[in-house]
């Protein structure tokens, strides 16, 4: 329900600066749900500026002349909102480096301007890596002076360091709308591997389809589907081509992406996600926290705050990056153990539905909110 001006009167305006589907990745999911959130908006008038200027995935990190005439609609539109709606705090999925860096420094420059408390809130790593060119540098800790940041782990700390004292700091992991249900005994049998994540190289499907090729040679049963949006280094032909290239046909199938209730229904026919990922940018995947909230065991390498949610013989296996025959050797070990597979996912289904549910998350959000905006208030 929309709410009313006399309401809207009454209540501080958070400006919110996110990125939102599509493109569909973690990020925009966790900021169209905090945007959306009832618990929030309940309390704040939140006024929400979406800055993606990618369409699609393959679309992200190229430069076209729409994105600056969208750049430039959305750098104006925020002026108007800051000029217009005097928000309280500007909420800011910046992105920590790369161009989309660099591209967002007209917001911050304009919060700086208009004097409104900032809170950006960091969705990938790479802080560190970036810091070794001397004007990133300069331009970053100017952008974080006086600012509060959101990460996602305290294992991204060190991430940030080198430009953040620890009291600017917030932890807040990702988290889920879970059902309260659980996964039904008996569903998973241990045979169904799935990847659910874009089709980005370094999010590791070429490294599974390595392992999947092992596990055939070892002549161990199983069905693989892979599915998610097709990428600019890895598209749905050249994908259907490292497939048939290792001789899987016959057991990999790969559906492109999905969503709503057609990828609700493929994580309940699944029996294990693995997901070999080692993209430089990795924090929080959602992916990880969807799989285990249906209930699936998970293979997955320890990058980022991977091991906050996936802990290794517990809730799924962690095994290196890159190394296709140490996958193989983890799923395997799944797929021949079906109660250790079901015993795995059901104990991942308790983790996410005690600690990353979406409900806590936001009440965690909203006083982080307030506490920005005075700090005299507890955390």
């Amino acid at each position: 329900m929309t709410p009313s001006q006399p309401e809207m009167q009454h209540k501080q305006c958070v400006l919110a600066l996110v990125q939102l589907p599509p493109p569909v990745h973690g990020a925009a999911i966790v900021s169209r749900d905090v945007v959306a959130s009832d618990i929030l908006n309940r309390v704040f008038h939140i006024v929400t500026v979406p800055i993606q200027l990618g369409r699609s995935i393959s679309d992200m990190g190229k430069l076209r002349p729409r994105k600056l005439l969208a750049l430039l609609r959305n750098v104006a539109r925020t002026a108007t909102v800051l000029i217009k709606e005097k928000p309280s705090l500007v909420y800011f999925t910046l992105p920590p480096h790369s161009g989309g860096f660099y591209a967002s420094l007209p917001f911050v420059a304009l919060a700086k301007l208009f004097c409104v408390p900032m809170l950006y809130h960091f969705h990938g790593k790479g802080i560190r890596d970036a810091s070794k060119s001397s004007l990133y540098r300069i331009v970053f800790a100017w952008a974080m002076k006086g600012a509060h940041v959101i990460i996602l782990s305290e294992r991204l700390y060190d991430d940030v360091s080198g430009f953040l004292a620890r009291e600017q700091v917030l932890i807040l992991p990702n988290a889920l709308a879970v059902s309260p249900a659980p996964p039904e005994d008996g569903v998973h049998i241990g045979s169904h591997i799935l990847f659910l994540s874009n089709l980005i190289e370094s999010k590791g499907p070429l490294v599974l389809l390595d392992a999947l090729a092992l596990l055939k040679v070892r002549g161990i049963d199983f069905q693989a589907s892979f599915a998610g949006t097709p990428s600019s280094s890895l598209t749905s032909e050249s994908f259907k081509e490292a497939i048939n290239s290792r001789h899987l046909a016959d057991r990999v199938r790969y559906l492109g992406s999905v969503a709503g209730t057609k990828k609700d229904d493929l994580l309940r026919s699944a029996d294990v996600m693995a997901f070999p990922t080692f993209y430089d940018n990795e924090a929080f995947p959602l992916v990880v926290l969807e799989a285990m909230g249906a209930g699936l065991a998970v293979v997955a390498t320890p990058e980022g705050a991977i091991p906050d949610i996936v802990r290794d013989g517990e809730s799924g296996v962690l095994v290196p990056h890159r190394d296709p025959g140490k996958l193989a050797d983890a799923l395997q070990r799944l797929l021949e153990n079906p109660a250790l597979c079901r015993r795995m996912g059901y104990r991942g289904w308790e983790i996410v539905t005690r600690e990353y549910a979406s409900g806590p998350y936001h009440r965690r959000m909203l006083d982080i909110w307030n506490t920005v905006m005075d700090p005299r208030r507890s955390r």
